[in-house]
């Protein structure tokens, strides 16, 4: 985020998560609300900036040959697991907290890290990108199984 870091009530870390939310909210317009959901959304009046083509299928994926991380950006390396079928075809429910634990740290240190100033972060459930209606059936992620992703 580019902006004054504390001019509105959604920047103010002190505040708790929900009463940040409902300002941000209450201060988009429906076409601004749209606009987040482009592949690399940008609310300049409000200074806000967010990541676009992020993925963590098998470890955060940001940066490298194909200039995820917004060219002219430092490039971070961060870590790769095997393929998300790998993964799943571990059952070890314990192991997939782990990676999630350490994909998370890694995306929380790149986007709340000033140095790097790479804008917000959203995060969102799993979903099976590999089953989505316009990408046909590519590979296969944990999540498309139930059985798999309702393991605790």
């Amino acid at each position: 985020m580019k902006a004054q870091k504390t001019e509105y009530p959604f920047r103010n870390p002190a505040l708790d998560r929900e009463a940040r939310i409902t300002d941000l909210l209450s201060r988009l317009t429906l076409d601004e609300k749209i606009a987040l959901m482009d592949d690399h959304p940008k609310i300049p009046r409000l200074g806000l900036e967010f990541s676009g083509q992020v993925e963590g299928l098998h470890g955060l994926a940001l940066g490298g040959p194909g200039h995820w991380e917004g060219r002219g950006k430092i490039v971070l390396p961060t870590t790769t697991f095997p393929q998300e079928r790998g993964l799943g075809n571990t059952w070890d429910p314990a192991l997939m907290q782990r990676i999630g634990a350490l994909e998370g740290y890694e995306a929380r240190y790149m986007y709340q890290s000033p140095r790097y100033d790479r804008g917000g972060l959203i995060v969102a459930r799993p979903t099976s990108i590999s089953r989505a209606t316009r990408a046909g059936v590519a590979a296969k992620s944990p999540w498309a199984k139930t059985l798999i992703s309702s393991a605790p």
